[in-house]
């Protein structure tokens, strides 16, 4: 789990530094893997056997996948956990993607984004603790 961690906070200072560097489409991606990365570990945390197991015999997440994650684990967690996953879309399509946000976009959703890593990591070592 401590790798995972260390995967979420890496995505997320990748994208602080290309913010800095004004590298919209690059920080967009960034933020969109450490929303998916969360919500995979989530997942598995909160064992919701019908996402792994379709992914198990997929062999891949879908965006389905992560869709579903995020709207039941907003009513197990909080409303931060779609909010991030509506975010992180907006920045894979039109940060990424389509190239048309401005590094202002970016910056504001950076923001909802590293409140809910901060969010699944406290959830996180909250359990590895106990």
């Amino acid at each position: 789990m401590h790798e995972r961690i260390e995967l979420i906070k890496e995505l997320l200072n990748e994208a602080k530094i290309y913010i800095d560097k004004g590298d919209t489409i690059q920080s967009s991606e960034k933020l969109y893997k450490a929303v998916e990365e969360c919500l995979k570990i989530l997942v598995y945390y909160f064992d919701l056997k019908h996402i792994i197991n379709r992914v198990k015999s997929r062999g891949r997440w879908s965006i389905d996948d992560y869709d579903e994650a995020a709207i039941e684990l907003s009513k197990k967690i909080d409303k931060i956990v779609l909010d991030a996953w509506n975010n992180a879309m907006m920045l894979h399509v039109w940060g990424f993607h389509e190239g048309k946000l401005s590094i202002k976009s970016v910056i504001e959703r950076f923001y909802i984004i590293e409140k809910f890593v901060n969010k699944v990591i406290q959830i996180l070592e909250t359990r590895s603790s106990s």
